[in-house]
């Protein structure tokens, strides 16, 4: 849990209260009996109160109670402060009391300070995991995870789109009149619409509008649904006005409720959940939205600036902000991470009854009772653009996959909107006040209800209604007596019909005969036609080829003709010539010559023009006779074609015969189709309706024994936690005289290596002492030799003195005199350095032997010290001994107690797989 950071911070600060007595240190770490006698089980008022109540009672307590806190009591510590709970029941690692005690969160209690002593934490970790007992006649309460946190993107399709499998189709509560439709959502990626109802959420296919699943809601009214953006989660908030709000999440695919969330006073307006689906958000009358987390069950934060009831929430599509709006026109952004204020979104004049996301997350729509909708860009607030979209007041909003704006209000009037604000199309008005709306993206189709319950569809792009959905839908056994009585009377009029067309039938059964027997004679006829059409075919081809073949013969014989003419004609020309030639000899000769070629010329022509004469008379014999057997074509083909109309004309009045016998009939025959189909279709309502009806049964059962596995179960584990809790107080036990053992032989190891290192230190000092004594020896020679140079120098000196005496001006002697003197003076001064030299060394020696008397005094005072020890490590020897027996046998109750769990969730397993194999939902 994280709650909010400066609630926590409060907390923090006012948990670290005066220091604790070292409770267990004196206790369970301290005292062997207490060590091998740990407590069976770990409870509030025994072990968790004394350390809450010296930690942090004085600050948070019920007549304080810092930071909205009280421990001092088992419901105010359960109930948790202002930041939200800080106790999970079953875990102390989700935990936030446990967590901030144990450093392991920020900030860290006590600030500035170490954590309280282990042996605490570990009452309070017993505590926790054990169940969070409040005495020893409590049972444990374990808060069961629940992991539905989705990894993919959720603006993204699925593989897999969530659809219902076989849910249940009973109402929780049919009513004799509708109510008010509260409100609608659509799946994100199904062709599915949620409906708020009595007592229930009803899901509806939004293609067929057939009702595919009933989610029981018996806390009361929902009076807000909504899909996860992933599609595979349903969670509806409500409850009873003025006595109890929840929020309930189900599963979509199994219609199995995974958790329930919130302890309202009042009923739940607001809900809304992560696009993460790891925490959901409720709101209404008390003003306060509450964040809480999907998988522990535990609340996170409380986010308290409202002023009025809280109307609608709406977590971004990114998941990294959540608007909440009340009735006072406030609208507020909030970090969905931390519950950390984001922004504050200009108050409108009315209240702020929806909100919605632009999918992007770039955009926040409002609608408001003033009758406007209202667009702001999220970053800083800014009003983008508004618009009066509904007289009276905007009931519900919602942004569409493509941008746009679908909305309803006390207009009566369903409508769309384009991004830009400008109306796209508005719907059928309903009757009443308009509260609810949703465009299911998947097909298309608005859908939207108003105060009086009527709940209608229209497809979005033509504004055509398709149909509407049932509110209060009829219980199973309504459906099934409806079917059966439809059934009956459809059945009724089956057999009426059937027995009309039946004479009909009758007249019908020779006429179909007689046309087979005409139609196979028409064939034959037309068989015999087609036959006498290609013989036309043919002889008119050979007629056509004849006299062809005649008009070419007889075209070339007038070139004949006129060949012969000429070759006649010149044959009078040669016979002249020949006469003209006299009684010469020679033109004579060449005349006749000339004559007689001119007349074999025309001979020739003449042979020529009676062949081709002979060859056309041939040609005109065969096309006379080609034209002849054209002719007689001809007449068999017309005879053919009266056969054929014969023939035609007795189907023809066949068939207007069979015509008019069925034209009595279609009446009867559509009836009897249709009755047929609406038999088909009762029989199969009524076969549905009592499948559903057993299903249901066996539903109901399962569903009852699962039910009864899982309350086995949940005590099955708590049992366990409790004996594990016991198991982890007497390791604790174990480990402190562990510790206690260590933490001796520790001590005697650190005497020991300090005992080593006072004799090593000792046997230093006493080498560097005698190495010191030879330097103070040789030290005390160098003075004896200094002392005996300056006599020589001072005897020296006198008797220069007496020299200088009798002779006092001698240049030599006062040279001398005043180099000895110098002399004298450097000798004492070395004189004096080697006696401050051997003062020091002398000084430094005297330390060094205390150092070593002291080292050795120490060295028998560890040696005593190391005997009390090891007596301590034989007493903690003896603590572990029993100890480890105590934990040993707790760890044996704790696996018998596992086992236990394992029996109990095989069970549980068995009961979910039946239930699931019963839904559909195995593999």
């Amino acid at each position: 849990m994280i709650p909010h950071f400066a609630a926590r911070e409060r907390l923090a600060v006012h948990l670290a209260g005066p220091a604790l007595a070292a409770l267990l240190v004196q206790g369970l770490a301290a005292d062997p009996v207490m060590a091998a006698d740990a407590p069976a089980k770990m409870t509030f008022v025994d072990h968790a109160l004394p350390v809450l109540r010296q930690r942090c009672g004085s600050c948070h307590n019920a007549d304080k109670k810092t930071a909205g806190l009280d421990v001092t009591t088992y419901a105010g510590i359960m109930a948790g402060g202002g930041s939200g709970e800080v106790i999970t029941a079953g875990d102390s690692s989700q935990s936030y009391l446990y967590r901030v005690v144990t450093h392991e969160d920020e900030p860290k209690m006590p600030p500035d300070s170490p954590p309280i002593p282990e042996a605490e934490r570990q009452v309070l970790k017993a505590w926790i995991d054990g169940g969070v007992l409040e005495n020893s006649g409590s049972r444990p309460v374990i808060a069961k995870k629940v992991d539905v946190a989705m990894t993919a993107p959720a603006d993204k399709r699925p593989d897999v789109v969530p659809l219902p499998a076989h849910l249940s189709l009973e109402p929780v509560v049919r009513t004799a009149a509708l109510d008010a439709c509260a409100s609608i959502a659509t799946s994100p990626w199904a062709p599915l619409a949620a409906v708020c109802g009595q007592k229930q959420v009803l899901v509806y296919d939004t293609r067929s509008l057939a009702l595919s699943g009933v989610l029981p809601f018996p806390e009361g009214r929902p009076h807000v649904v909504r899909f996860s953006r992933g599609g595979g989660l349903v969670i509806a908030g409500g409850g009873v006005g003025a006595a109890s709000g929840r929020v309930a999440i189900w599963n979509l695919r199994s219609g199995r409720r995974i958790r329930t969330l919130g302890e309202e006073l009042d009923v739940v307006l607001a809900a809304d959940i992560s696009p993460d689906q790891r925490l959901v958000v409720l709101g209404g009358p008390q003003k306060v939205p509450r964040i809480y987390s999907v998988e522990t069950g535990s609340k996170l934060h409380d986010l308290g600036k409202h002023t009025d009831w809280v109307l609608a929430a709406a977590f971004s599509p990114d998941g990294t902000l959540l608007a909440t709006a009340d009735r006072a026109g406030g609208v507020f952004v909030w970090e969905t991470a931390t519950g950390r204020d984001f922004l504050t979104i200009p108050t409108h004049p009315a209240a702020v009854t929806c909100l919605s996301w632009r999918g992007d997350s770039n955009m926040l729509a409002t609608g408001c009772d003033d009758g406007q909708i209202r667009l702001f860009e999220p970053e800083n607030g800014t009003q983008v653009k508004a618009w009066g979209a509904h007289g009276g007041g905007v009931a519900s909003l919602e942004f569409t996959r493509d941008g746009r704006i679908a909305s309803v209000g006390r207009d009566k009037t369903p409508k769309l909107w384009k991004s830009d604000g400008n109306q796209d199309r508005a719907f059928d008005a309903f009757a009443d006040v308009g509260l609810s709306v949703a465009l299911c993206n998947e097909t298309g189709r608005l859908v939207s209800g108003d105060w009086t319950g009527e709940i209608r569809v229209w497809n979005a792009a033509d504004g055509a209604r398709v149909g509407s959905l049932d509110p209060n839908p009829p219980r199973l056994a309504d459906r099934v007596t409806g079917a059966e009585k439809v059934f009956t009377e459809r059945k009724a009029q089956l057999d009426a019909a059937m027995q009309a067309v039946a004479g009909i039938d009758a007249q019908l059964t020779n006429l179909p005969k007689e046309r087979e027997a005409a139609g196979a004679a028409k064939q034959a006829a037309e068989t015999a036609l087609a036959e006498a059409e290609k013989r036309v075919v043919d002889t008119a081809a050979a007629a056509a080829t004849a006299k062809q073949s005649h008009a070419e013969a007889a075209g070339a014989l007038p070139a004949l003709e006129q060949a012969l003419a000429a070759s006649s004609a010149e044959i009078p020309k040669a016979t002249e010539a020949v006469t003209a030639a006299g009684d010469d000899a020679a033109k004579k000769e060449a005349a006749t010559q000339a004559l007689a070629a001119t007349q074999a010329k025309e001979a020739e022509a003449r042979a020529k023009r009676d062949a081709h004469k002979a060859e056309v008379d041939k040609r005109a014999a065969v096309l006379a006779q080609a034209d002849q057997q054209a002719a007689q074509a001809g007449t068999a083909r017309d005879q053919m074609k009266a056969a054929v109309a014969a023939a035609a004309k007795k189907v023809e009045d066949i068939d207007a015969a069979l015509a008019k016998a069925r034209a009595d009939q279609p009446q009867h025959a559509a009836a009897v189709v249709d009755l047929r189909n609406q038999v088909a279709a009762a029989a199969e309502s009524q076969a549905r309706w009592l499948r559903e009806t057993a299903f249901q049964a066996s539903f109901d059962q399962l569903t009852a024994n699962l039910r009864r596995r899982e309350e086995s179960l949940g005590q099955a584990e708590g049992d366990a936690a409790a004996a594990d809790a016991k198991r982890q107080a007497d390791e604790q036990a174990r480990l402190a005289a562990v510790a206690e053992r260590d933490a001796a032989q520790k001590q005697i190891d650190a005497l020991n290596a300090a005992i080593a290192a006072s004799e090593t230190k000792a046997k230093e000092l006493l080498g560097q002492i005698e190495k010191r004594g030879a330097e103070l020896t040789a030290t005390q020679g160098t003075i004896e030799r200094t002392l005996q140079a300056l006599a020589v120098l001072d005897e020296a000196g006198k008797s220069l003195e007496k020299g200088l005496a009798a002779s006092a001006e001698d240049a030599d002697l006062k040279q001398s005199f005043a180099a000895l003197g110098a002399a004298r003076q450097a000798k004492q001064a070395q004189l004096k350095t080697h006696q401050d030299a051997l003062a020091a060394m002398m000084a430094e020696k005297g330390q060094w032997e205390q150092a070593v008397a002291g080292e050795r005094a120490a060295v028998e005072k560890r040696k005593t010290e190391v005997a009390t020890f090891a007596k301590a490590v034989e007493a903690a020897a003896a603590k572990i001994e029993s100890a480890t027996g105590v934990v040993t046998a707790s760890t044996k109750i704790v696996e018998e107690k596992r086992a236990v769990v394992a029996a109990r969730q095989s069970e549980v397993d068995a009961a979910t797989k039946e239930l699931d194999a019963l839904q559909g939902l195995s593999g």
